[in-house]
């Protein structure tokens, strides 16, 4: 063997082993990203989905008293309609707003696709 043959490739062979080094450190420096980036998506889902619990609990509230004020309602209309007096006439309560537990849930989505995302780049890093 010659002697600078074997020079040569004890040299190669380091840089191989260098380049190999780095390219683990950053593909654990990835991985920890993305770990990063999958538990702020985790608690985010979270919140979305607590605040989601929140706004149906309102929204049960709301149901239940627009179904009590269309009681009370049915009941002056019938006694408006028998005494003939349309100035007693109660006005049709309002349905309840839904449209922040609509948001809420399409936000819920979102961050659920991101979760999913997330998980699947940590999976990637992690194999």
């Amino acid at each position: 063997y010659d002697a600078d043959l074997v020079l040569r490739k004890i040299m190669e062979d380091r840089t191989s082993i260098l380049s190999l080094r780095g390219k683990i450190a950053k593909n654990e420096t990835e991985l920890m990203e993305a770990k990063v980036w999958q538990l702020q998506a985790k608690k985010s889902l979270e919140n979305h989905d607590q605040n989601i619990q929140r706004l149906i609990s309102k929204a049960k509230s709301d149901i239940a008293g627009y179904n009590e004020s269309s009681k009370q309602y049915i009941r002056g209309f019938m006694s408006a309609f028998e005494s003939g007096d349309i100035e007693k006439l109660p006005r049709h309560p309002f349905l309840p707003n839904l449209y922040e537990l609509e948001d809420a849930i399409s936000k819920r989505k979102v961050a659920l696709i991101e979760k999913i995302q997330a998980d699947n780049r940590v999976q990637k890093h992690e194999h």
